[in-house]
């Protein structure tokens, strides 16, 4: 009795290096697939932001304005914005020329200073002159020259541009996924600065007419949103969150099974 006992307990000591290859091949398999689909992913994000963007920023003009004509808007912006947040139905039409004013000379606007020049307001949209600095993967910094066009829609009570086209002056075409993605890239950091939150998220309409674009705030008619402020996250980033997701999952399922494993043996020596 005791030689079959001795010999179940050797079989049972030499099965955990089976299973523990076991678990290194399936670490290894999946492993090897979420970094063919990084590289993949990284390497179809480089590609096209390289395919339209340029190595050097364009000169993007920047409108100073003349006297009287910033402290007019600071006066117009800053009516506004006390009506807003005393519940006040109100309104207010902003130019071409006020937009370029503000984007050169107001304090919050200046992440947009000399990188997007307004060139004119339709019923089509907003157009605009723009270099915007991008990413091509870890290889530094490039540019996105050209011209763009914006819609601008209320969501969540604030303005959220919505880009409808990019022309770049490199003649390339701009990925629609990408164009997708530019809203958030570029316009998101005002939504959620703590400064602007008591007005931006108390806006009901916008209309954009021939040279004006007309916001009101009614706080009776808060709309529900229209577009959605998170949609287009690149592909990249999201490559990343599902790898580090997923790195997680295997190495702690990984680690539990090695415990039992581990314990499992231990009980069997000692038999």
């Amino acid at each position: 009795m005791e030689s079959t006992d001795n010999t179940e307990s050797h079989q049972e000591r030499e099965a955990s290096p089976m299973a523990g290859c076991l678990i290194f091949i399936i670490l290894i398999l999946v492993f090897s697939t979420l970094g063919a689909f990084i590289v993949y992913t990284y390497q179809d994000h480089k590609k096209a932001v390289l395919s339209f963007s340029e190595g050097e920023p364009a000169k993007v003009t920047d409108y100073v304005g003349v006297d009287g004509e910033l402290s007019a808007l600071n006066r117009k912006l800053s009516t506004f914005s006390d009506l807003v947040k005393d519940g006040e139905v109100t309104e207010i039409a902003i130019s071409v020329k006020e937009l370029n004013l503000a984007i050169s000379q107001l304090p919050k606007m200046q992440e947009f200073k000399g990188k997007m020049f307004i060139t004119s307001i339709s019923n089509q949209g907003i157009e605009a002159n723009i270099s915007f600095p991008m990413k091509a993967g870890f290889s530094g910094l490039c540019y996105l020259n050209g011209s763009m066009l914006v819609m601008p829609e209320i969501a969540q009570g604030s303005i959220f541009p919505v880009v409808t086209s990019v022309s770049p002056s490199s003649g390339a075409e701009v990925p629609p996924k990408m164009v997708r993605f530019l809203p958030q890239a570029l316009f998101s950091s005002y939504r959620t600065d703590p400064d602007l939150q008591g007005v931006f998220h108390k806006l009901s309409t916008i209309e954009l007419d021939e040279g004006f674009m007309k916001v009101t705030s009614d706080p009776q008619h808060i709309p529900m949103d229209k577009v959605d402020v998170v949609a287009g996250k690149d592909n990249f980033y999201t490559a990343l969150s599902l790898f580090g997701i997923l790195f997680f999952i295997v190495f702690s399922t990984s680690v539990l099974v090695y415990y039992f494993f581990k314990k499992k043996k231990n009980r069997t020596a000692k038999v």
